[in-house]
């Protein structure tokens, strides 16, 4: 516990520092750049899921002193019942009308905690209704680039996917398993499972999963 709250502080102190970069413009990719040189005494491994995992793995192929990267659920294959509609309609009219709302969410099905589904719903950070034309476009020529780079990925990683996802399918997690030139990969596949690992109703399993796999390459 004390070191994950010594952990969780320097990640506060690493957000302040780019928030308070006001006057000019700091990607992810910068900053990691910047405090990247400051930590080097310490393992850096990285944490994503869905999107999140996406970036972590953009992160990592531009980074090599990561020392490893777990990604839950990552967005590499967008599950077909979506894509499809996806492709028929963002591409033409996220250029006219981006913020036309065109896919179901589906958020009852983000986990199995009712609990965590009503915080959830009413976390005024989170975007409870449909996707937006442009956002599930980008999202969609972003699943399709990784996936024709997944032979490009060399770096250790460690994939977590419930089997009953609907948001990233797990397929594109099996694909990363497949194609990656890595030796060091590991995927778990949680069996009836959705989307949100981490507030699923075993999530403590699964914590301790990543950690151990964090534990075993320090």
């Amino acid at each position: 516990m004390e070191r994950f709250e010594r952990w969780n502080e320097q990640l506060y102190t690493f957000y302040e520092q780019i928030l308070l970069q006001k006057n000019k413009t700091c990607t992810l990719s910068d900053a990691m750049e910047q405090h990247l040189g400051k930590m080097k005494q310490l393992p850096i491994f990285l944490f994503g899921q869905g999107i999140g995992g996406a970036i972590c793995m953009n992160l990592h192929m531009k980074f090599t002193d990561i020392r490893g990267s777990i990604l839950s659920a990552p967005l590499i294959q967008i599950p077909k019942d979506r894509s499809a509609l996806l492709q028929k309609l963002a591409g033409a009219i996220s250029a006219v009308t981006p913020q036309l709302e065109v896919v179901d969410l589906k958020i009852e099905t983000r986990c199995h905690s009712p609990m965590e589904i009503e915080a959830f719903k009413t976390d005024k950070l989170c975007r409870t209704g449909k996707m937006r034309a442009r956002i599930g476009y980008e999202l969609l020529e972003e699943s399709k680039r990784l996936n024709s780079n997944l032979d490009k990925v060399e770096f250790p990683f460690l994939v977590l996917h419930g089997t009953l996802d609907n948001s990233c399918d797990v397929q594109g997690s099996k694909d990363l398993m497949e194609k990656s030139k890595t030796k060091d990969k590991k995927i778990i596949l949680y069996q009836g499972f959705f989307h949100d690992l981490l507030h699923e109703v075993c999530c403590d399993s699964i914590i301790e999963d990543a950690s151990m796999w964090i534990d075993e390459r320090l």
